[in-house]
């Protein structure tokens, strides 16, 4: 199966040039912190992707590129799964590997509610993009058009911009295996779907059956809106930074981003909130038993194998200088950092089990997010603040770049009046958490 392998850091804008017949090399002038790596089923490089990477990196200068990682990774997998090679295409288009992985692969999942039709189509527009450098690479020849393996289309759209009232549409170039998102009535309904109050108690009903790591990673997105990758990344020197919001100390600050080692979205840093239960929950799993044995292993991986006991004193440096700078909270049982997709996974085992219960139950585990901001939001309102100043607090909070992001969630309260209760339904959850802690279940 093709995986998708990060790179610690790399370095690049090294030139060359002959000085008294010599060949000299330059320092690279400058460092990415770490680039995403595509290799096959059989562990050879995926050169082609690899190279678009590189250039969305060092060319686009893109900050994040995981969304083009996640999506070839996917197209990979569906070719090495349906025997496809990623270059070939016959001049019938139900046959070529493109349209075959739109119907067969993300329509198929989209439609039986396992991925968001917008995501369906972000994960296929990823897909045409790195097959248009392709070919402007010179990757993919295409000798006749019935080769292609799409067709570009130009379509209208409303012109939102300033110039709106110059020019009110406006031209967009996408192709023919671009997937409609279904239109609803209300946006704000059809992008948010937050736990109802129902569904956030089966969930806390079940949740204390799970494993230790899983039921704080969920917390952590539905008590601070944390995303799924933020939740595996989360550190111990995040934790160690948690100062009080206030006198009561009954909520707390905590700064996350690369200065700590937290994989935020684009590398942004911002400062979350969490419950003084969680962050005990927290901070006593960090010292737990069961935890150091794992960090053991975890550290094993960056002490040198030394075969003769004076080596260390010979290599004249302390082996911890090879330790990461950041310790991860959550590590599995080999004593690797949790990755997203094993997160994913078994969010999807846990999702399973509570449909059985309630068919209903068909959330993903980026709507524990939504929940936390919809119930957060209200309990501002609940307690005095405007509407402008609750979505601040907000925004800040979900590090939303964009104020229309946060105020989808104004509306969508608004529209949903059913979900208009005190936060203390999430505190629920905290606490049942707590007491199974206490009587040495979790």
């Amino acid at each position: 199966m093709a995986r998708i392998i990060h790179s610690s850091g790399i370095t690049f804008g090294t030139t060359a040039d002959t000085r008294h017949g010599q060949l000299h090399y330059s320092a690279g002038t400058a460092c990415l912190d770490g680039l995403p790596a595509l290799y096959d089923s059989t562990g050879h490089f995926v050169e082609p992707v690899n190279q678009w990477f590189l250039e969305l990196k060092t060319v686009k200068r893109l900050v994040d590129i995981n969304t083009a990682a996640k999506a070839m990774l996917r197209y990979w997998r569906f070719l090495e799964r349906e025997n496809l090679e990623w270059n070939y295409f016959p001049p019938v288009n139900r046959l070529k590997p493109t349209y075959r992985f739109r119907s067969e692969d993300l329509l198929s999942a989209a439609k039986e509610g396992r991925m968001a039709f917008s995501t369906a189509n972000s994960c296929i527009g990823q897909v045409v993009r790195f097959y248009i450098w392709a070919i402007e690479n010179h990757h993919l020849v295409i000798s006749i058009e019935k080769e292609a393996p799409f067709k570009l289309e130009f379509v209208a759209r409303q012109n939102n911009g300033m110039l709106a009232h110059l020019r009110p549409r406006v031209l967009i170039q996408t192709s023919d295996l671009r997937i409609r998102v279904p239109r609803h009535a209300n946006p704000a309904v059809s992008s948010l779907t937050p736990l109802s109050m129902e569904h956030l108690s089966l969930m806390a009903a079940h949740l204390n059956n799970q494993s230790h790591e899983f039921i704080l990673m969920s917390l952590l997105a539905c008590e601070s809106g944390l995303r799924l990758r933020e939740a595996c990344s989360f550190t111990v020197n995040a934790l160690q930074e948690a100062r009080p919001a206030s006198e009561l100390k009954s909520r707390y600050h905590i700064t996350i981003g690369p200065r700590n080692g937290v994989e935020t979205k684009f590398g942004k840093t911002r400062t979350i909130e969490v419950s003084a239960t969680l962050l005990n929950l927290l901070r006593h799993y960090a010292l737990s038993e069961r935890r150091e044995k794992r960090l053991s292993r975890w550290e094993k991986q960056f002490q040198p194998e030394l075969t003769n006991p004076q080596d260390a004193s010979l290599s004249g440096s302390d082996s911890r200088d090879n330790y990461p700078r950041f310790e991860p909270v959550f590590i599995s049982q080999q004593g690797n950092p949790v990755r997203p997709e094993v997160l994913n996974a078994r969010w999807g085992t846990f999702r399973n089990m509570l449909r059985q219960k309630d068919p209903g139950f068909r959330y993903r585990f980026h709507d524990l997010r939504s929940t936390y901001a919809t119930y957060r939001l209200h309990s501002l309102f609940e307690s005095g603040l405007s509407e402008g100043e609750a979505l601040d607090c907000l925004m800040g909070w979900m590090g939303h770049q964009n104020e229309s992001t946060t105020f989808k969630y104004i509306r969508f309260l608004k529209m949903n009046e059913t979900l208009k209760f005190a936060f203390s339904i999430l505190d629920t959850v905290m606490s049942r958490i707590s007491e199974a802690e206490h009587d040495g279940h979790l």
